[in-house]
């Protein structure tokens, strides 16, 4: 796979997030996906993973949306740079439920990934989880 190849696949993740298309973000993923995330405290593995990941975000923000920043590809990896927002509307957070709280969240975020035939193999995405919540008003912002 050639360097310009991963930057199309990570277009085509961009794509499909902002249009919400759960379809078409699991047929991104390879059937072994592995991913991870600074809100996942294990690891998001399978097709049915990435998907489930994607679907708690549209479910607690149904407006989420990235703002591309930039993105990379070198070989059969990329790096896409996005800015993420969205209003928490909706029940986030797996076994700890948190209510919506109807604010705005607008975090940078990395995503790093491998994509081999087509397909994201492992996706790993950074960003600030602290000051999510502090926007959400969970957590006292410091000052």
């Amino acid at each position: 796979m050639h360097s310009q190849d991963s930057a199309q696949i990570a277009q085509a993740l961009f794509d499909a997030f902002n249009a919400h298309d759960l379809d078409r973000l699991e047929a991104l993923t390879s059937d072994g996906f592995l991913g991870i995330g600074p809100d996942s405290p294990d690891l998001r593995m399978g097709r049915r993973g990435g998907r489930a990941w994607a679907a708690a975000y549209f479910t607690g923000f149904p407006d989420s949306k990235w703002t591309k920043e930039r993105i990379f590809g070198q070989g059969t990896a990329f790096v896409l740079q996005v800015i993420y927002t969205g209003t928490h509307a909706g029940a986030f957070g797996g076994a700890e439920t948190i209510p919506p709280t109807h604010k705005a969240v607008s975090v940078p975020a990395t995503f790093v990934g491998i994509a081999r035939d087509g397909k994201i193999e492992d996706l790993r995405g950074y960003w600030d989880r602290l000051l999510v919540l502090r926007q959400l008003g969970l957590v006292p912002d410091g000052s």
